[in-house]
């Protein structure tokens, strides 16, 4: 934290006085604090916060501005080299990086200022249109047609298996990877099954999840046939049928690539989480709760879940609900006043 010129913080706390020559020290100590993250944050937020702060320190030093504590106008001109190369949903994650390394070091946040929340909301203006890459969902009608289209080759049985899995769990794609047999309980009576996830990205104690008995036979079928007993339940498979090491997270959406190239889908804005994604949606659309939803897939609040199911799944809007009940039985078009043409 930065300090006034009695020495203390507004709460009265002694803090790091920044002086024209510690520039370099309140850089470092920016370095410092996010190699201490450690097990607080999902290694994937780790990266992507590490890489939004040395391309916004890269930037200062080629600009001449001052990476930490940053000024609210160093902000803006930030905004404004950047904002033609980049998405907005980028510019916000690395305003977002940059708003919780200012807090975390107790130092003022520039991302806060007004000047600096008009100059985002200008770009939110001029840069409305929607991202071309934007990951798709896999809704259940894609996950039907990938599943029909799965061969019965060892590694085929491990995609089946995977895709139900994540279909299930709403896992993100680190989830399934770090999966293990420990981890599964199959009901012999019911034919279902839960299983843990470990160490999520919003709860690092796990949560559980539950598991069809559709799902549950194509894992025992893939752990069978791939004798595995203990350890990573999902592993390589080379080209000539053998097992390997477990799962890498990337991996994941490789296989779903591969697999909705098969089905005669557009794989190319299909990732790891378009499983998370679609069963969302799914849920929403079958009219359970948002809260139900933030609850199955793990996420911290509903906001998430929300945004899926606006942004990805219009005619669950009221209006559509609205015609949707007006609609009259057998096909047939209502004149004004309920009578029939």
């Amino acid at each position: 934290m930065l300090q006034d010129k009695n020495g203390l913080s507004p709460r009265g706390t002694t803090v790091v006085v920044a002086t024209p020559h510690s520039g370099t020290e309140l850089t470092a100590s920016v370095d410092r604090y996010l190699e201490r993250l450690g097990a607080a944050y999902a290694e994937r937020t780790r990266q992507i916060m590490s890489s939004d702060w040395r391309c916004f320190s890269r930037w200062c030093g080629e600009n001449g501005q001052a990476p930490f504590p940053a000024s609210a106008e160093t902000i803006m001109r930030y905004l404004a080299d950047l904002a033609p190369l980049y998405r907005l949903s980028t510019l916000r994650r690395r305003l977002a990086s940059l708003s919780h390394i200012h807090q975390a070091l107790g130092v003022a946040n520039p991302i806060q200022d007004h000047q600096v929340r008009i100059t985002l909301r200008g770009l939110a203006r001029l840069k409305g249109q929607r991202p071309e890459g934007r990951r798709a969902p896999l809704l259940d009608a894609d996950v039907k047609r990938m599943l029909a289209a799965t061969g019965r080759s060892l590694r085929d049985c491990r995609d089946r298996a995977l895709l139900l899995t994540a279909r299930d769990t709403l896992a993100r794609r680190s989830e399934l990877a770090r999966l293990e047999v420990a981890d599964l309980d199959f009901r012999a009576t019911s034919g279902d099954a839960r299983v843990l996830l470990r160490r999520t990205k919003a709860d690092p104690d796990g949560r559980s999840a539950w598991l069809s008995p559709e799902t549950c036979r194509a894992l025992r079928w893939w752990l069978r046939r791939a004798r595995i007993k203990k350890g990573a339940i999902f592993c390589q498979v080379d080209n000539g049928g053998r097992v390997g090491d477990s799962f890498h997270p990337q991996s994941v959406a490789k296989r779903f690539k591969a697999m909705a190239r098969a089905a005669g889908l557009d794989e190319r804005r299909i990732s790891g989480h378009s499983t998370r994604i679609g069963m969302a949606v799914d849920l929403v659309a079958d009219g359970h709760s948002l809260v139900a939803v933030q609850l199955a897939g793990g996420w911290a609040n509903p906001a998430m879940p929300a945004h899926y199911a606006a942004d990805l799944l219009p005619e669950l809007g009221a209006v559509a609900r609205y015609h949707a009940a007006r609609k009259p039985s057998g096909g047939k078009r209502s004149a004004p006043g309920g009578r029939r043409s």
